[in-house]
């Protein structure tokens, strides 16, 4: 990841499209999410410039389209037990299919409240969230509000 900011302008006229590109369909998001979404990839801050008068349908966009995105379990980090100490041991990106139904169903429960919860407070984004699963009992441990060292091998 590059840390540097990246700046999307938004504030053209689109008066060769005569509508705002910004908010045409592309792939499952609108255009401007996609960018946002892709751009977050590669640098450690994105900005949106924009004109006051497209600022509320700009983020109305933006959060229609977060909305709607699935939960993605993208791995599963492993931990061991070595001497009574936890041990970071890797990441699986197939072992969640493994879990039953109901530690899925909890995990995508908890994971949706915490998300609402970050959400009513104003974050909009990328939000990594920590589970611990021992002895079929979740415990939450951190969310984080970015994208992931694992993020980079999902598309």
């Amino acid at each position: 990841m590059i840390e540097k900011s990246c700046v999307v302008l938004c504030g053209g006229k689109s008066s060769r499209m005569e509508s705002n590109k910004t908010i045409l369909p592309f792939g499952a998001y609108r255009l401007i999410t996609y960018q946002i979404i892709k751009l977050s990839q590669i640098f450690s801050s994105v900005a949106i410039s924009l004109k006051e008068n497209k600022k509320d349908e700009i983020l109305r966009i933006l959060d229609d389209d977060i909305s709607k995105t699935k939960i993605n379990i993208e791995s599963i980090q492993i931990i061991t037990e070595i001497n009574n100490k936890p041990l970071y041991s890797g990441a699986d990106f197939i072992c969640f299919e493994m879990f039953s139904d109901k530690i899925k169903k909890l995990i995508k429960e908890k994971t949706m409240s915490i998300g609402a919860l970050v959400k009513s407070k104003g974050y909009r984004g990328i939000l990594g969230i920590d589970f611990l699963l021992k002895n079929e009992q979740l415990f939450f441990l951190e969310f984080n509000a970015r994208f992931q060292a694992s993020s980079q091998l999902i598309n």
